[in-house]
């Protein structure tokens, strides 16, 4: 928000633009997009997403990793969630068998990467996210806070106001402290997760964005894998979120879904629905739908807080679909080209495997991947979501089997047979397996999901 605010007023004014991200989310996915721009609000409420602005690109982006752990665990799972549509956008594009798919793209061979190596570092994002939802760096946290909101309304230069700074230095530097006690296994651990997700997906955006289109109108709209019903959900949070504000309805933290994780939770639907279609099947579906369900043991794309928001503002199921949709009607996509009657719409879809989308029958390269889907389906995913069909975790069995646990079946960790970072290596390597076989044949095998 921060960098689409500044950079808008920065091209508006010709003005020199640098950018200092202090999520992971603004530093690879905002800054590498040279894309400004604002969402349509109307009477509180969000009509269309990232609809007006301008294209201008920072000069520098400078960033100090270690913002990140003052961060909440919203904006983690936000990270991931947007690096989750990117890996089944791509896959490994470094591989013979990935680079078929984006041959005649500028920057594909030059940024060839594998996004999918970010699930052999979720122990980093386990240990951040622990490292931010312990008891004590809330309590921490909550302070420093709080001696800046008493900062805010000290005499500059004031006694008062030295004191003031001086207590939230020392805060500060307990924080500091606390963070890097978990040991340099744990800390090492954290940086190389944040790195991995950094580095990938730059290359991802760059492979499509250095040379190719930079102005994200052709191709790069791959970028929006997702999104579609992302934005929709995003948008009708938002409505909900206000709703609550003005009824003094308190929204727990668990309900509040930022973008990423609106998208995070989209990948899930839009998964279904290729599903649906019969374009993704067997373990080709499951690693899909696998990348969301390893991150997430903590509950950052389960849709039950929603639900549970939505039935104290006595918000309806159909409710949500309608409010949904609404959205989705007047998503940026639409402007690129004519839906055929009004009951479609038009959306990005993945086939076959992950890292292989769906192409249109039209050659022009503005509309290459966007395609027509029914409203009904879009529809069918979003009650799915409603009734908590995609709150699940990804493990694996005793018989070395992924599979993928629903969030009321979980009693406790011990539930789980395995760690998220064995979940992780054997996503990894089934995906390694798939891009090495030119027949895409699978020799991993997935528990379907109950």
């Amino acid at each position: 928000m921060n960098g689409n605010c500044i950079g808008l007023i920065a091209a508006c004014t010709n003005a020199h633009l640098v950018e200092v991200p202090t999520t992971p989310m603004h530093y690879n996915d905002a800054t590498t997009s040279a894309k400004k721009a604002f969402s349509l609000v109307q009477d509180k409420r969000i009509l269309s997403k990232n609809i007006m602005g301008a294209f201008y690109i920072p000069e520098l982006v400078f960033c100090v990793s270690e913002t990140f752990i003052t961060l909440n665990t919203a904006n983690v799972h936000a990270t991931i969630g947007e690096s989750c549509k990117t890996m089944n956008m791509l896959g490994m594009t470094n591989t013979a068998v990935g680079a078929q798919d984006y041959f005649n793209i500028e920057g594909g061979s030059e940024f060839a990467s594998d996004c999918t190596k970010i699930v052999l570092h979720v122990g980093g994002f386990d240990s951040l996210v622990q490292f931010i939802e312990d008891p004590e760096t809330l309590r921490l946290k909550a302070a420093i806070i709080a001696l800046g909101e008493q900062l805010r309304g000290a005499v500059p230069h004031d006694a008062e106001e030295e004191a003031l700074r001086a207590q939230r230095a020392q805060l500060l530097e307990g924080f500091r402290k606390r963070y890097y006690a978990l040991g340099p296994e744990k800390t090492r651990s954290i940086k190389e997760f944040l790195s991995v997700v950094n580095r990938e997906i730059v290359l991802a955006k760059a492979m499509f964005l250095a040379y190719a289109d930079p102005f994200e109108k052709y191709r790069a709209l791959l970028f929006e894998y997702a999104h579609t019903l992302g934005h929709g959900v995003e948008a009708y949070c938002n409505l909900a979120y206000q709703m609550a504000k003005d009824r003094a309805v308190v929204v727990p933290e668990s309900a509040k879904k930022l973008h990423g994780q609106c998208v995070g939770m989209a990948v899930l639907w839009a998964g279904q629905m290729s599903f649906d279609l019969g374009e993704l099947k067997g373990t080709n579906f499951e690693l899909h739908q696998s990348f969301v369900y390893l991150f997430n043991r903590h509950g950052g794309y389960d849709f039950l807080p929603l639900r549970e928001l939505f039935d104290s503002l006595g918000i309806t199921k159909a409710d949500f679909c309608a409010g949904v949709l609404d959205v989705v009607r007047r998503d940026n996509k639409r402007g690129y080209c004519n839906c055929s009657d009004a009951s479609k719409s038009v959306d990005q879809l993945v086939t076959g495997r992950p890292g292989k989308m769906m192409r249109s029958t039209d050659k022009n390269a503005e509309l290459r991947y966007l395609v027509e889907v029914d409203e009904a389906w879009q529809e069918r995913v979003l009650s799915m979501a409603y009734e908590g069909v995609f709150d699940k975790v990804a493990d694996i069995n005793f018989e070395g089997k992924l599979r993928f646990i629903p969030r009321s079946k979980l009693t406790s960790s011990k539930s789980l047979t395995s760690s998220s970072s064995d979940v992780g290596e054997f996503i990894h390597k089934a995906m390694s397996n798939m891009y090495s076989l030119r027949n895409d044949e699978r020799q991993y095998q997935c528990v379907p999901c109950s």
